[in-house]
């Protein structure tokens, strides 16, 4: 291969395909869909730049592990005592399953639109 590596921030499925769009990918939450974007999707023909998005898009999972250490280290330290400690963990666990929540109820939405692209190009629409 000689193509040159994307340029760091940049996505690399908008690296193969430059006219789709960017979920997000820089920040926490992906963007809302809109019209324009899921338009783009279904006008792209890379399916090997679709998958790329599809995995970016379920990486959005990775957001439940803040959520996950907040819990277990909300008991940890409740555990040994540390009760301002647990209590501030499980303050923050809040906050991070709703951010969770918001990830992926965009993401879904994202994906559902990438594949059924992928579907369509599958059977050679």
């Amino acid at each position: 291969m000689t193509e040159p590596a994307p340029t760091a921030g940049s996505p690399l499925y908008r690296a193969m395909a430059p006219d789709l769009p960017d979920i997000g990918w820089s920040g926490p939450l992906p963007k809302r869909l809109s019209e324009d974007a899921a338009r783009a999707i279904h006008g792209c023909q890379d399916a090997a730049a679709l998958g790329v998005m599809l995995g970016e898009l379920r990486s959005y999972w990775a957001a439940a592990g803040g959520l996950a250490m907040a819990v277990f280290g909300g008991l940890a330290t409740g555990v040994l005592g540390w009760d301002i400690a647990s209590a501030v963990l499980f303050a923050m666990a809040v906050p991070m399953g709703l951010g969770t929540i918001e990830a992926r109820r965009r993401a879904v939405q994202w994906q559902g639109v990438v594949e059924a692209r992928l579907a369509a190009i599958g059977r050679g629409a």
